[in-house]
């Protein structure tokens, strides 16, 4: 369902980029926004989960990190039948996590150090839902 509507969207987007482009710059414009929105739809799709995750300056952790986070997101990704997404913490006071990824073989999980702080691990546990990696 996720993915359906994803696509949508970049096609809707794409759309409305050639529009655009041909209202100002005739065919010749709308060639141009296609080929930026078509490298746009490339990028976004392959490295959106490492251009976000390297903005935040996201550090992985695994098993051998003794994290908290790298368990809990194990359990639920086990629970649920997913592959083991890669996992982050972002080293932010602010609380917030996110999931992103273009499928669930490409998946990565973040929070920040402030929600780690905040919630214990069944309240982390429970506020994210099983369809996170989906």
């Amino acid at each position: 369902m996720n993915r359906t509507r994803t696509f949508f969207l970049m096609v809707a987007l794409t759309i409305l980029f050639v529009v655009i482009g041909g209202a100002m710059g005739g065919s010749e414009g709308a060639v141009m926004a296609f080929v930026l929105a078509a490298a746009m739809n490339f990028i976004s799709y392959w490295f959106s989960d490492k251009i976000i995750l390297k903005r935040y300056a996201a550090a992985e952790v695994g098993p051998e990190d003794q994290s908290r986070l790298y368990r809990i997101v194990a359990e639920l990704a086990q629970k649920a039948g997913l592959p083991m997404p890669r996992v982050f913490v972002i080293p932010e006071k602010s609380p917030n996590a996110f999931a992103t990824g273009r499928n669930p073989e490409h998946a990565a999980v973040a929070a920040t150090e402030g929600i780690l702080k905040i919630l214990n691990d069944d309240e982390l546990s429970e506020s994210w839902p099983m369809s996170w990696l989906t």
